[in-house]
């Protein structure tokens, strides 16, 4: 893991950090080593093919439905990819583990909150296929953890190129202020 630098490739500008503290999210191009982002490719593939360690969310969403007489959120492209999710795996995958801990995220993360130090709380792995019809809902992260305070905050590094007609997330801005939406 020793050829993956761990700096930013650029450092986290003061408009940035302003533009988290008050809007909640802030995107931050050209900042990761592709290196990294490449590095995990595999092994994403691998936990996504291990169902040990993976849900499909697509057969979960559709079993709950059916056991409660609900019908799926969906979009309007026929269904055919699935959703899959996992967490924690770099507790026990070495790639996942370095780039929690040795990849510059930590750093920018920290840079971003005003913390000297930054605590791993929680990785996950969140795949959708082309064709997947779920929709994801609009939710606050923060209902899934179990902690408490401002200097809290989730990463997501893309994998593939994303646009909005791919799935790209939408944040509404500000709403980490308003307590729970």
């Amino acid at each position: 893991m020793g050829d993956r630098p761990t700096r930013p490739l650029r450092a986290v500008t003061d408009d940035e950090i302003d533009t988290f503290r008050r809007d909640g999210v802030v995107h931050l191009p050209a900042i990761l080593p592709a290196v990294w982002l490449d590095h995990l490719a595999g092994p994403v593939d691998e936990t996504i093919a291990d169902r040990s360690v993976t849900v499909d969310m697509t057969e979960l969403g559709a079993s709950l439905a059916t056991d409660f007489g609900v019908s799926l959120v969906t979009d309007d492209r026929a269904a055919g990819g699935r959703f899959l999710s996992g967490v924690d795996h770099w507790l026990h995958h070495e790639v996942f583990a370095a780039f929690a801990i040795k990849s510059p995220l930590p750093a920018i993360a920290g840079t971003l909150m005003g913390a000297d130090r930054v605590h791993l709380y929680e990785d996950s792995v969140l795949v959708k296929e082309p064709g997947t019809a779920e929709e994801t809902a609009f939710h606050q992260d923060l209902g899934y953890f179990h902690l408490e305070g401002d200097r809290i905050c989730t990463a997501w590094a893309p994998l593939d190129p994303v646009t909005a007609e791919t799935g790209a997330v939408v944040y509404l801005r500000g709403s980490h202020l308003a307590g729970e939406v």
